[in-house]
């Protein structure tokens, strides 16, 4: 956990950067939203500022006193069993940020069928995870961090929630590569310059993606 918190990025920033999925609950009625894996409670921070009904678990000791500490409702537990628990059609949102890339498979896939279980229709379900199609992300931020399990691509995520019977399946992109870190095209010939820029889509794609799905 202590990588996670050095690489990861302060509460402040994490909250900035889940920030663009807070309108997706826009009403208190639009709750409960369940956060799995919530570490420190910066998304519950943002439903909590709205008045929408919210609460996450995680399973570090530290996180879950931070968040306790900052009045979140957030307990020490399994994911799966949280959502095991929950009753059918009951939940607003569930939410799952930079978690389920530490998961295998098998648990995805339950995760998935368990929350179309327990989202009520209409419900929303938002999964962000590392864009490993951008290979360099793959080549820096999944391969730095030694408790990433699996490597899911956009279309492979995106498949396995259709599978699950969610519908309105999108795929939003976010973190952008600096681009000082990106190939130089400005002082090129133009054709040359076509061929750079379909090197930057390939080689830095944005560093995250996130799949939007209704139940």
């Amino acid at each position: 956990k202590a990588f996670q918190e050095r690489y990861r990025g302060s509460s402040e920033q994490v909250r900035e950067m889940q920030s663009c999925y807070q309108d997706y609950f826009a009403l208190p009625a639009d709750g409960p939203v369940l956060d799995l894996g919530c570490g420190r409670g910066e998304f519950l921070t943002l439903l909590q500022e709205k008045s929408i009904p919210c609460y996450g678990v995680d399973l570090d000791d530290k996180a879950v006193e931070f968040a306790q500490g900052q009045g979140l409702q957030v307990e020490k537990r399994d994911l799966l069993e949280a959502l095991e628990d929950s009753i059918d059609n009951s939940l607003g949102g569930i939410v799952s940020f930079q978690v389920v890339e530490h998961l295998p498979l098998r648990a995805i896939t339950r995760l998935l069928t368990l929350a179309k279980q327990k989202l009520r229709p209409g419900g929303i379900l938002i999964l962000e995870t590392v864009n490993i199609a951008s290979l360099y992300t793959h080549a820096n931020a999944f391969t730095m961090d030694p408790t990433h399990t699996l490597a899911l691509h956009p279309l492979t995520l995106q498949f396995m929630a259709e599978d699950a019977q969610f519908s309105d399946i999108n795929i939003i992109y976010g973190e952008e590569v600096p681009s000082e870190d990106q190939l130089e095209t400005s002082d090129l010939p133009l054709e040359i310059s076509k061929n750079f820029h379909r090197l930057n889509s390939l080689l830095f794609a944005p560093q995250n993606y996130a799949i939007i799905a209704r139940a």
